[in-house]
């Protein structure tokens, strides 16, 4: 009878563990009385997904799940404009707020979100210092002559890497951390894949097998197959009169391509396209060409930007937005992003923005 009682005891601890080991988030809201809060995920590429919902009665709503691992979710109130976002772990979650002012909330009870807040204490000062170097250097290339443009990329540069720098020590340092791990995946734009794989190899096995993780990892591969030293690929894209255009087609006869990923809507890149006009025109002659790759998903306003813009070399899309597979095909991120190909198809510099891009082009056709 003892040893019944005592397995009775220890079934009932055990389904009592059991029973919190999810999440449960006990939400109070000002200005309004009835409605559905909304628990969502960003994907990437102005993407999300919906994870869950509850009914607001009263002001308040509750919401139980269970995650695998903690994550930074979005909290927003359908119907509403503004959300806010938080680190959701398997823990109880006092959520307190203003339907119109969300992102004011007090969030407690996820030692993750905690955590989240730590980590931007930490890097926020190497954050203000790249903003200021990069606002700056954006000035220089409105007016500046090329000597301070130069200067000013150089900065914008230095201060950028300081900052991805101290990411990846953080990171490195905190090896089981879910936060870290994120943060590492809103860097991949400014970060070589052996900087990534050497940060990836330091995690945790818990943390290193997330989906976070694993995307990184796919990057990795792909990065390797597009570093500098490496074959270009080829791909056929169809340009503005839906004529496929084969880049190595492009390529022949030349000594230099631009393989530049660019769309209407982005702003740095519509910045930078004057100084790849001017690299253009003066070195046409000399060899070099352009090939530009857009992520628009309007033709229309593609093709506007191409004219207002006056890039007058080759350009291709699918219209597609972030669904573009030559895109795809070289780790693109981000935009602008530009890769400069030899004539023999083989990737000779990447990213080379301001002044750096003619630097360069007139540094190799210099030595032809």
């Amino acid at each position: 009878m003892k040893q019944i009682i005592l397995l009775c005891i220890a079934a009932l601890l055990a389904y009592g563990c059991t029973r919190h080991q999810g999440f449960i988030i006990e939400g109070t809201l000002s200005g309004i009385d009835t409605g559905k809060i909304l628990l969502q995920e960003y994907i990437g590429q102005s993407k999300y997904k919906n994870l869950d919902s509850a009914k607001i009665s009263g002001g308040n709503f509750v919401m139980r799940g269970q995650i695998e691992h903690p994550r930074s979710i979005i909290v927003g109130i359908e119907g509403h404009r503004g959300q806010t976002s938080f680190w959701l772990e398997n823990s109880r979650i006092i959520f307190i707020g203003h339907a119109d002012s969300l992102y004011k909330a007090q969030i407690s009870g996820s030692a993750s979100h905690d955590e989240y807040l730590e980590y931007n204490e930490y890097i926020d000062p190497f954050r203000e210092a790249s903003r200021v170097a990069y606002q700056q250097f954006n000035e220089a290339k409105k007016s500046g002559p090329d000597e301070e443009i130069n200067r000013r990329q150089f900065i914008s540069d230095s201060v950028k890497k300081i900052e991805t720098d101290a990411i990846l020590d953080y990171v490195k340092t905190h090896p089981g951390s879910h936060v870290g791990a994120s943060m590492l995946k809103s860097s991949l734009y400014y970060l070589t894949w052996q900087e990534l794989d050497e940060a990836v190899s330091s995690l945790d096995p818990e943390v290193a097998e997330t989906d976070v993780i694993v995307g990184i990892k796919e990057r990795i591969a792909v990065l390797k197959t597009v570093d500098i030293g490496q074959k270009a690929p080829d791909f056929i894209m169809n340009d503005p009169q839906g004529v496929p255009v084969r880049f190595y087609d492009l390529l022949a006869g030349k000594n230099l391509i631009l393989l530049d990923f660019w769309a209407a809507w982005c702003g740095p890149c519509r910045q930078e396209n004057p100084f790849v006009v001017n690299t253009y025109n003066q070195f046409q002659t000399k060899g070099f060409t352009v090939l530009g790759v857009s992520l628009d998903r309007d033709r229309e306003s593609w093709i506007k930007a191409i004219e207002d813009d006056k890039l007058t070399w080759t350009h291709v899309s699918n219209v597609s937005y972030w669904d573009n597979p030559v895109a795809k095909m070289y780790a693109v991120s981000a935009i602008p992003t530009n890769y400069l190909i030899d004539g023999n198809g083989i990737i000779i510099g990447k990213n080379l923005r301001g002044g750096a891009l003619k630097k360069k082009v007139a540094e190799y056709l210099e030595t032809e």
